[in-house]
């Protein structure tokens, strides 16, 4: 101040509402262009009302090409996070952010802000001032966290990532339960982290130091918090019909006649189609799994698996079977009418069944959904019947108290 930056990265602090509305903004401003002066992200509120006083607002600006732009606002330097923005992407593509046809590139050099909005006297107390303004070339914190900072439903075997400023020659990584990180030793050789021994329904905190010429630079602490159940099969990784099918096996396996069928809305799940007025008057879906799973794991103890129907559908007996690697199975049956529900509905099963009829549990190869018993179904002519599978998951037993 006084003036604006031609092109650059600008964090705008919005005060000009008071302290009950305090705001910030990222923009990035391209020669003062009406045209194209500015995009914009939205504005991001800053949780509370205590903020008639002085703040520490930051302004992270990462990499040369892409470039990660964070904004973060702290109670005081050094103190607790109040809020900070999603991280801005920008390329020297059309970004998804940028007007269509508007191709800015990147800026790799010169300077970034931070900016008061409307400063006015009036009414007394409604307006910022700089007290305390520093820039440095090798100090930005590791950004652009996946897990994204605050997530949930992480699963446990999740690949933490992150991007860091250019100057980091190597890091440090830290990691636990709030209040209990410890570092990871060694220390990852790359920006890619997969850790060990996360627990099902647990939150975590992590942070990245970079070690570089100058010495450490402390990251922020990010959070995120596991899934309670591990996933068997979400439907979320198939892109095709043929996809899913090269994945759950039909047991008619006639040619040309197809029976499972990837579905979408929101979601994806599979859609499984049946006819049992046909030899031999049962129709299953089978995944083999590449490798055993070992079903024993973060003390799971109830398999579910998410299902819908039709009131159309004939009465069909819906079963579950497991296959451990030595072949040993064992199934379970429910009602012959569930496939009959309009409404999604969850099945769930304790895996002490499937271990008390002969099932290795530390070796399961195979997973088998059933429709049928083996006599005709009494659909007419050449009448499918359908049902949609999703969400098929561990979880703990729940408890008896």
């Amino acid at each position: 101040m006084p003036g604006i930056v031609a092109s650059s990265y600008i964090l705008f602090i919005h005060y000009e509402e008071g302290p009950a509305n305090l705001k910030i903004e990222l923009m990035k401003s391209i020669n003062l262009s009406p045209d194209i002066m500015a995009e914009w992200q939205p504005e991001v509120l800053v949780p509370g009302l205590d903020h008639a006083k002085s703040h520490y607002f930051e302004l992270d600006v990462v990499g040369s090409d892409s470039v990660y732009i964070t904004g973060s606002v702290y109670e005081y330097k050094g103190g607790p996070l109040l809020v900070r923005t999603p991280t801005f992407i920008d390329t020297s593509a059309n970004d998804p952010w940028e007007a269509p046809n508007i191709h800015n590139d990147v800026l790799k050099s010169g300077v970034s802000g931070v900016f008061g909005m409307w400063e006015a006297p009036q009414p007394v107390g409604f307006h910022n001032s700089f007290d305390d303004v520093l820039s440095t070339s090798d100090g930005p914190a590791a950004v652009n966290p996946s897990p994204a900072n605050g997530a949930i439903d992480v699963s446990v075997d999740v690949a933490l990532s992150w991007i860091e400023a250019d100057f980091a020659t190597g890091r440090e990584l830290w990691i636990g339960k709030p209040g209990a990180m410890e570092k990871v030793d060694p220390a990852p050789t790359g920006t890619t982290y997969i850790p060990e021994n996360l627990e099902l329904g647990e939150t975590y905190e992590w942070r990245i130091d970079q070690v570089g010429p100058s010495g450490t630079v402390t990251g922020h602490t990010w959070t995120f918090t596991t899934a309670d159940y591990l996933i068997v099969d979400d439907f979320e990784s198939y892109t095709s019909d043929e996809d899913i099918r090269s994945a759950w096996v039909d047991n008619i396996q006639e040619p040309g006649v197809e029976y499972v069928f990837l579905a979408t809305d929101e979601n994806k799940f599979m859609r499984f189609e049946f006819q049992n007025q046909f030899d031999p008057y049962f129709t299953e879906a089978t995944r083999t799994f590449g490798s055993p799973q070992d079903w024993t794991v973060q003390s799971v103890g109830e398999l579910t698996l998410s299902f819908v129907g039709e009131h159309a559908n004939m009465e069909h007996l819906m079963y579950l079977m497991l296959e451990d690697a030595a072949g040993q199975s064992f199934r379970i049956e429910t009602f012959t009418h569930a496939c009959q529900s309009d409404s999604w509905r969850q099945w769930t099963i304790a895996l002490g069944q499937f271990s008390d009829g002969g099932v290795d549990l530390t070796s399961v190869k195979k997973i088998t959904i059933g429709l049928g018993d083996g006599t005709d179904s009494c659909q007419g002519g050449d009448d499918r019947d359908h049902v949609f599978i999703d969400q098929i998951i561990l979880s703990p037993a729940e408890s008896s108290d």
